[in-house]
């Protein structure tokens, strides 16, 4: 553990306290223009101008708890997680929730292995890692999820298909670490690194949508054979993640061109760092510190005059 270690994360009270904290906890303030948080202040819409000064706050509260995960009631119902891993490499902190079975000593290894990689990706970084203890099933492909991407909260969630022993889908991979990726990979690519993937390799939107399905699939490639994965070939996004992941990982099995892709743009400045750069330690029972939202939560009201009106079908 390497000294200070709180000092990394503004978001982790030092005082040891089992109390969960909630929504209740906070207390809300409605900010003008003249207020100097006025600008980072959280903004709520009053369509039309109308809606009542309760209802606003309520507005507050579900935003907040949005993005806020620990706030939100699907983990309150969990109470606290059954371990807790601090991720600390160079100026990069993230944390790590569990409340499925505790890693084992090989997932240790993993996780400081692909996070010292991910950690020096250029990128929009996660902050949080968290296990879910239930499983949730995947409509893209029919099957239970491995995990998910939460941008606007800086979290991935892994499940607990990601954490048993079943390989991912990219070979010499495990669960645990290709999902970390490929979710982390959701979060990552910025500006327009999108938009050059999908222009490089063929993707674009469909004419038609079929909403019948449960995940609608609006995205085609004209080189599906190049994908690494059946998976990939879903949505240029997922094509994307699971690519990250061979680079990273299995780097043999994908299309060259998006192998010099993403090590141009994304794994350029990867390098080895040594041990004193890296901190990764665990904490259990009453030393597991649950993330804190400020105790005082700004806000500002935007009101919105805009109106949808009666669409009028004419004849054809």
């Amino acid at each position: 553990m390497i000294k200070g270690e709180n000092d990394f994360n503004p978001d982790i009270q030092k005082a040891k306290s089992t109390k969960i904290q909630t929504v209740d906890d906070l207390r809300f303030e409605v900010v003008q223009e003249n207020d100097p948080d006025f600008k980072t202040a959280l903004q709520i819409l009053n369509m039309d101008g109308e809606e009542p000064e309760q209802g606003l706050l309520e507005k507050a509260k579900q935003e907040t708890k949005r993005t806020n995960w620990w706030l939100q009631e699907r983990w309150q119902k969990k109470g606290l997680p059954k371990e807790q891993v601090s991720i600390h490499i160079g100026s990069y902190s993230a944390e790590l929730y569990n409340y499925g079975q505790e890693l084992t000593p090989i997932q240790m290894k993993e996780l400081q292995r692909i996070m010292t990689v991910l950690s020096q990706i250029p990128g929009k970084k996660v902050k949080y890692v968290v296990i879910d203890d239930k499983q949730v099933f995947n409509d893209q492909d029919q099957e239970d999820g491995r995990g998910y991407a939460y941008p606007a909260q800086r979290m991935v969630t892994l499940y607990p298909r990601a954490m048993s022993n079943q390989p991912h889908r990219i070979p010499n991979t495990s669960g645990f670490v290709g999902t970390l990726i490929h979710e982390y990979g959701h979060i990552l690519p910025e500006g327009t690194f999108r938009g050059d993937w999908s222009a490089k390799f063929g993707w674009k939107p469909l004419d038609e949508i079929d909403y019948s399905r449960p995940a609608p699939k609006s995205y085609s490639t004209d080189q599906e054979d190049r994908c690494v994965t059946d998976y990939a070939k879903f949505s240029p996004d997922e094509d994307i993640c699971e690519s990250l992941v061979a680079a990273v990982n299995n780097p043999s099995v994908l299309d060259n061109e998006r192998l010099e892709f993403i090590q141009e743009r994304l794994l350029e400045g990867v390098k080895s760092l040594s041990q004193n750069q890296i901190s990764v330690t665990r904490k259990s029972g009453q030393d597991i510190e649950l993330p804190k939202a400020a105790s005082i939560i700004k806000y500002k009201i935007r009101v919105s005059t805009f109106k949808i009106g009666n669409i009028v079908k004419k004849g054809s």
